[in-house]
């Protein structure tokens, strides 16, 4: 089975929340202390499309099959050190986000940032990266103004990436369980708490035999078995 953490954070909020005990937690000032370390030798900077293949700098990735989350508006954050790409995290403002790893689509409500497919390259991790990239995206959000709730996921599995997500001030908010059957993830709604109070719309792309066997023997509703037009992710 596999289980997805949706955490949020408040894009106004001066500090971060109380985590989990053994965890730990930095407020504003110690973030900046933390990030100020890396300003000298780390950039960061928002990806246009035609500099998609520096993405590629940071782990192996077909960069051009990203090309619609651009055109769809969404965001791309790199950090650069000497010159390198080390670090990319996207963010989606609107339309539908698909969650892979619980083969859920959500649509963004208005005010809401969603961070997704973040990655660190090999020789950079745990030294401070994410949290300068964190902060750029956060500041960005503050003084465009038109954003409340800032929206970041991963699975349960992920223990380092949690851990990263709790010390930039996310608070865990929902869990989703879903089966993989065959390279396909079946939401299991019936042991979900989902986003909004459940409003958002489940999709799974495509059910085999195996997986639409399993549905009925589980009782799950079956969602539609394609995806709405227009949707990438």
């Amino acid at each position: 089975m596999q289980v997805t953490l949706l955490y949020e954070r408040d894009v106004s909020a001066d500090a971060p929340p109380p985590v989990a005990r053994g965890v730990q937690t930095f407020s504003e000032e110690r973030l900046r202390e933390r990030i100020d370390r890396y300003r000298s030798a780390c950039v960061v900077q928002t990806l246009s499309e035609d500099a998609l293949e520096a993405l590629g700098q940071v782990c192996p990735m077909d960069a051009q099959a990203m090309r619609p989350r651009l055109r769809r508006g969404d965001r791309c954050y790199v950090a650069w050190v000497d010159g390198r790409a080390v670090h990319f995290t996207w963010v989606q403002v609107s339309g539908w986000h698909y969650l892979l790893s619980a083969g859920l689509w959500h649509r963004i409500r208005k005010g809401e940032a969603w961070l997704y497919h973040g990655h660190t390259a090999a020789g950079f991790r745990g030294r401070g990266v994410c949290y300068f990239v964190g902060a750029r995206i956060l500041e960005d959000l503050r003084r465009d103004g038109a954003f409340q709730r800032v929206i970041v996921y991963t699975t349960q599995d992920n223990r380092a990436s949690q851990g990263t997500i709790r010390r930039t001030g996310f608070s865990l908010k929902r869990r989703h369980y879903a089966l993989r059957v065959r390279g396909v993830h079946i939401p299991l709604p019936g042991l979900s708490t989902v986003l909004h109070g459940g409003d958002a719309m489940e999709y799974v792309l495509s059910f085999p035999e195996a997986a639409k066997e399993l549905l009925r023997r589980f009782g799950v509703i079956q969602a539609p078995s394609r995806r709405p037009a227009d949707l990438w992710y």
